[in-house]
């Protein structure tokens, strides 16, 4: 670390001692991966009383990730590891935030909703929603997910008769750009990702987030691997990390990466920047098509 100095690799206490004779010392990083009681608790002693800041490296957390949280456990100190900054009020935070967006956004957008739902009954009759059921937080319960109805009305019939044509072969997803299924109207939804739109609802009510990573099927979601079932440890969202850094055009693994770097560094600016540049992104793709 860049930080500091680093002065050397000591045995004992009594080299520390001998250390401080020839050179001031700020900082004891210890890195034994078996510390004994009485020889740790002198170090502290002496670096307490000397004003010489202590540490402790345990090596079985080399390979977690950084949210490690120091608690008291009775007189004990406790290391927890804490999946996200969601936790906590992080999550009050983000609950509010989604709450008000979402709230004010479905009375902003009410006319235009109206506007769309005419041209789904005109051009493919009802309904005019498809309820979309997917995993949600912690894999525990499915959520209905609602989307403005973009296919035929059985769509998900036909889908099996479509596996073989899935243009996603690095993972679980089903995805084919030249869908059949895909009414007219539904292409113009899907252009610009309209038919997303009444998620509004979802996350009004607590089944999703403004942002995080996309909501899947349960079929889908019984072929992930173990590391990519991580992406559960937050609500699904409307858009993402993943989707603003590379829409469809992500390899599976690639996108779960880029959920985990989510999970792992929220913050309510990533948030907002994330909803900021969502628009240009979608404008973006829909001028590619």
């Amino acid at each position: 670390d860049v930080r500091y100095r680093y002065l050397g690799h000591l045995q004992d206490l009594l080299s520390l001692q001998k250390l401080r004779e020839e050179h001031p010392v700020d900082l004891v990083v210890q890195t034994d991966p078996n510390p004994r009681g009485p020889e740790t608790a002198a170090l502290i002693d002496y670096c307490r009383s000397q004003h010489i800041g202590y540490a402790f490296l345990p090596p079985v957390f080399a390979d977690v990730p950084h949210q490690l949280v120091v608690e008291r456990l009775g007189l004990f100190p406790m290391m927890r590891f804490q999946p996200t900054p969601l936790d906590g009020w992080g999550r009050v935070i983000k609950r509010l935030f989604d709450f008000v967006v979402s709230f004010f956004l479905l009375i902003l957008l009410s006319p235009f909703f109206l506007l769309l739902a005419v041209l789904i009954i005109v051009g493919s009759g009802w309904p005019v929603f498809f309820v979309s059921w997917r995993v949600g937080e912690h894999a525990a319960r499915r959520i209905p997910v609602l989307k403005f109805r973009s296919m035929v009305r059985d769509a998900e019939a036909k889908k099996n008769e479509l596996l073989p044509q899935n243009e996603r072969c690095d993972g679980p997803l089903f995805k084919m750009s030249q869908d059949p299924r895909i009414t007219p109207i539904g292409q113009l939804l899907r252009r610009f990702d309209l038919d997303e739109l009444p998620q509004l609802l979802n996350v009004l009510m607590g089944h999703m987030s403004l942002v995080g990573p996309r909501p899947h099927l349960p079929e889908e979601v019984d072929r992930y691997a173990s590391h990519q079932r991580r992406v559960f440890a937050v609500k699904p969202g409307i858009t993402g990390l993943a989707q603003v850094s590379g829409r469809s055009y992500l390899k599976f693994e690639d996108e779960v990466q880029y959920d985990l770097q989510y999970i792992e560094e929220w913050s309510l600016l990533l948030d907002l920047w994330i909803l900021w540049r969502t628009p240009f992104v979608v404008s973006l793709r829909s001028c590619e098509k």
